[in-house]
């Protein structure tokens, strides 16, 4: 598909992968490239969220420090709260690290279908355990420690893995391999989208 007929439908991108697999550095340049683009960090609300002296923010907040991850009833709020504020007929949307469970792709399906956008691209950033652990130690952040990155791998291989399966089986997973250096990766999730 050419860039320009490309650009003129707005179309959406899940982006997923294990923590530190670079969704988020693939965001930033896809949103450099795009004109007019929504972007849902979940993760970003959610440590947002934690941040707040409500019942919820406390609650978030021990989920974050503990290392685990926050149900996807409240995981799929905060896109859907973006999406229902934000979204104009012509914005692309890009999706960082949503869904996180087959449930919430099909859920995330059914929104999608009722806003009549059909042009849905899911990019897989493919890096293995080994590598997004050294990545996420680098990285340093509090929620970053090497119990917190065991258990989220864990979690990735059991919900957000088969979620994974989900777009293979119906024909919507496009693979890029995430342990090229940065500026590969992008050209790959350029040529993937056609732009």
């Amino acid at each position: 598909m050419k860039m320009s007929n490309m650009l003129k439908k707005p179309f959406e991108v899940v982006l997923l992968g294990r923590s530190g697999c670079g969704k988020g550095e693939q965001v930033k340049r896809l949103t450099k490239k795009l004109k007019n683009t929504l972007v849902i960090h979940t993760g970003d609300r959610l440590r947002s969220l934690a941040l707040q002296k409500t019942m919820t923010g406390k609650r978030v907040r021990g989920v974050l420090v503990r290392g685990e991850l926050v149900p996807g009833w409240l995981a799929s709020y905060t896109w859907l709260d973006t999406l229902i504020r934000e979204l104009g007929d012509s914005k692309h949307i890009l999706f960082d690290g949503t869904p996180r469970q087959t449930s919430e792709a099909e859920y995330l399906d059914e929104v999608l279908h009722w806003y009549g956008r059909k042009n849905l691209f899911v990019l897989y950033i493919d890096v293995s355990e080994k590598e997004v652990t050294r990545r996420l130690l680098l990285r340093g952040r509090g929620d970053d420690h090497k119990d917190a990155i065991k258990r989220r791998l864990a979690f990735f291989s059991k919900q957000v893995l088969p979620a994974v399966k989900y777009y293979q089986k119906t024909n919507r997973l496009i693979r890029i391999n995430g342990e090229q250096p940065i500026e590969k990766v992008f050209k790959d999730v350029q040529k993937a989208l056609g732009v």
